[in-house]
Order: C-alpha cells, then structure tokens, then sequence
C-alpha cells in the first residue's frame, strides 16, 4: 500500500553529541526466555535498504530464526498478476498466516527483544515515553512515503518532486532532526539504538543516499541535515548492524 511504502528542547550541535557507546553483541547476552518457534518467512525485495531491512536487521539482533526471502523487482510485476501480494511488501508469515505493514513487523520484532537482555532489549525499550519518540519518528517516515509524489509524467514527476522536498518533504526531515536533538545522542533514543534508528536509516536516509529516487539529489539528506547523516554513521557502525552484514556476507 502506498502509505506502507514511511516545541522542542534547545538543540544540540551535533559535534557535542556523545559517541556511540560500545555495545556487547545480544548474543552474548541472551535470557532464558524463548522466541516463538513458529516458522518466520520475511518476504521484501532483493536489496539492503527500503521498509524492511530495519526488520532483518532487529530479527538478527535478538536471535530470531526467519527465512529471508528476497524477491527480485523485475519479477514483482509477474506475482501482483498472479494475486500475489496484492498491498505490497514486506509480508511476514508466520505459520499459515501472513502479515502485512512493515511498522507493525518492525515493532513486533523490537517487542519480542524485550523479553531479552542487553542491548537487544532496548531496541523497543518497556518505557512508555521513550517509546513516544521511538513511535513518533516512525509514523513522521510514514507520512514522509505516503506523500511523497509519483507521476508517470518524467517532467510532472520532476516538477512535484522539487517541490516536495523544498516544502513537505523538509519538514519532515526537520521533525526527524529536532526528534533526533531532543537528547545528547547519537541515537533517537539517547544512547541505545533503537528501531527507529534503524527504520529512519535504512528506510529513508540510504532509498535517498542510493539514488533511488529520480529528480533528489543523493546528497540532499548531507547537505539539509548534517545530524541525521551523523546518525546514520553511528547506526552503521553500530555492533547489531556490523553483526548483521557479516552474518550475510
């Protein structure tokens, strides 16, 4: 579906935010609580950014066993017309039943990492208010995704696309800045990753850094919101992550 497609304290120079702390990989630190032994099977496309690379990511994390299943864009096409599908992807199956909203599976895995310890346990931390700004930052990529222009039109799509980034789409981003400036970092959270760190990262930041999208400039996140690239070097260093990739390697 396209909407699944994503006053403030005084702000903080991003130069004075604290580094990133290091972290023991969840592993290491895992309770005696057990994950559902049901089959998982995530299905998205077959690249390391877009709505559920943040899911990959957090299953990794808190240890979960799931089937990755990656579909090839130029075959999506096929399986929409085969009734596949049909409100888009990701789809987490569990079992015999499928789930759709790439929010909902992300929070499902940050949820099931609460009943762990360490750093994992925090990726959706059991804190109401911290969990508002977690929420908060998510829901303001929703609306970013659901409004941002398509056009089959090239030049129509270029024309409201400019216009969406210097309007709309920048105060979005600005919400994502002051959101990520409301503590002393580097995280969204304060000083533990957190699901939307990863969501805002590999779900906005790098479609943009990548050149997804047509009449952007890949730059233009660097160039408008320096903390938020800054964020985006942290999570990438960030043990879950690093774990994750060599994990794929």
């Amino acid at each position: 579906s396209p909407r699944d497609h994503c006053l403030c304290p005084p702000k903080i120079s991003p130069h004075n935010r604290k580094p990133a702390p290091s972290i023991p990989l969840p592993a290491q630190e895992r309770s005696t609580m057990s994950l559902p032994t049901e089959p998982h099977e995530l299905i998205y496309f077959d690249f390391n950014a877009g709505r559920a690379e943040a899911i990959r990511i957090t299953f990794k994390a808190i240890g979960m066993d799931f089937k990755d299943v990656r579909i090839k864009q130029s075959d999506f096409g096929a399986k929409k017309k085969e009734g596949m599908y049909p409100t888009g992807l990701p789809v987490l199956k569990i079992g015999d039943t499928e789930y759709t909203q790439s929010l909902a599976i992300l929070r499902y895995a940050g949820k099931l990492g609460q009943s762990l310890k360490g750093a994992a346990s925090k990726l959706y931390p059991d804190d109401a208010k911290l969990c508002l700004s977690i929420d908060q930052a998510l829901d303001v990529t929703q609306d970013l995704w659901f409004s941002f222009p398509q056009d089959k039109d090239e030049e129509a799509k270029k024309k409201n696309r400019q216009e969406y980034m210097a309007g709309k789409g920048k105060v979005f981003f600005s919400q994502l800045d002051e959101i990520l400036k409301r503590t002393d970092g580097p995280f969204i959270g304060g000083t533990d990753l957190s699901i939307a760190d990863l969501s805002v990262v590999f779900g906005s930041l790098k479609v943009f850094e990548m050149g997804f999208l047509d009449h952007v400039p890949k730059t233009w996140v660097k160039d408008n919101f320096p903390a938020l690239s800054a964020l985006e070097k942290v999570v990438d260093e960030h043990p879950m992550v690093t774990d994750y990739y060599k994990s794929t390697a």
